[in-house]
């Protein structure tokens, strides 16, 4: 009896074992949402519609990143990086639902908070970023990497959309994966890579900044989005940016945005106005990236 006794402890130390190794590869969040706590009857199909906002997080540059590291270096930078960015997004009531391998995708659902909870996080993860550049990639180049380049600064750009999904389970009955899917992680997608196209730190949806005035932001307007049917209004947030550039960002906003409300204003003579407009303040603040990156994004 005692050699019975023996074999179920640790039958069932084996499964408490192989729970949490589950636990930790799907979020709490979604088995709590979805189960009630409990994996057991996971089944293909089930899901649950929420109301959140969607954060895509880019690594900017990452291919050229990581071609010149040996592919265990690559491994170790990315999971030292992450490894510095997740807590961020649990702290500010978010949960990653997948890793990208240049990224990473993030849901923010607390009732009521969500769009403040999401766009608070992007302003920490870009701080986080900062101070992560500072302490491994800036450093003296170590004796294993002798007579290569110094390692560059990673940047990021982050992506912000409001809306309805569903969080559920897919695959079949021998593997199921969990996954958020809806509309507004598509608009999330690409909004993120809008902000390659107009090299901006944070884009979110207009919703999103009108909850928290607050932050430095500004509307660049109602745009199409690739295999998007209808425009998407999107906002900049440069809160990040250094004081100086902050303020003269904000003290000409106002011009900003009312030269790009010509820009996509289809009536007659409205969008050379706001071409017009654009090429004055962008000769006026050659320091504003953003105003040369949308010229070039719409080819004058």
């Amino acid at each position: 009896k005692a050699g019975e006794l023996l074999a179920v402890t640790r039958q069932a130390m084996d499964k408490l074992s192989r729970d949490r190794i589950v636990r930790r590869m799907i979020p709490n969040q979604i088995v709590d949402r979805l189960f009630e706590g409990s994996l057991e009857d996971a089944q293909p199909g089930q899901g649950k519609e929420l109301e959140c906002t969607v954060l895509f997080l880019d690594i900017r540059g990452f291919t050229p990143l990581v071609e010149t590291m040996e592919p265990r270096e690559a491994f170790a930078f990315l999971t030292s990086f992450v490894t510095t960015l997740t807590p961020i997004i649990a702290e500010h009531n978010g949960f990653i639902d997948k890793y990208l391998g240049d990224g990473l995708m993030a849901i923010f659902d607390r009732r009521e908070h969500f769009n403040e909870d999401a766009l608070n996080c992007a302003l920490a993860l870009h701080k986080e970023t900062t101070e992560y550049n500072r302490i491994h990639r800036s450093c003296e180049i170590p004796a294993f990497r002798a007579g290569q380049e110094a390692r560059k600064p990673v940047a990021i750009g982050i992506s912000i959309n409001v809306g309805k999904v569903i969080l559920g389970a897919i695959g079949s009955k021998s593997r199921v994966e969990f996954t958020v899917l809806g509309d507004a992680v598509n608009v999330a997608a690409r909004i993120e890579e809008l902000t390659k196209a107009l090299e901006t730190s944070i884009l979110c949806h207009e919703s999103v900044a009108a909850k928290q005035p607050e932050i430095a932001s500004r509307r660049i307007g109602n745009i199409a989005l690739r295999g998007k049917e209808k425009a998407v209004r999107v906002c900049d947030i440069f809160e990040t940016d250094p004081e100086e550039l902050r303020a003269s960002k904000l003290a000409y906003k106002d011009d900003f945005e009312e030269a790009m409300e010509s820009l996509w204003d289809t009536k007659p003579g409205r969008r050379t106005q706001g071409i017009q407009r654009l090429e004055q303040l962008s000769e006026l603040h050659p320091e504003d990236l953003l105003l040369q990156s949308l010229k070039d994004f719409l080819g004058f």
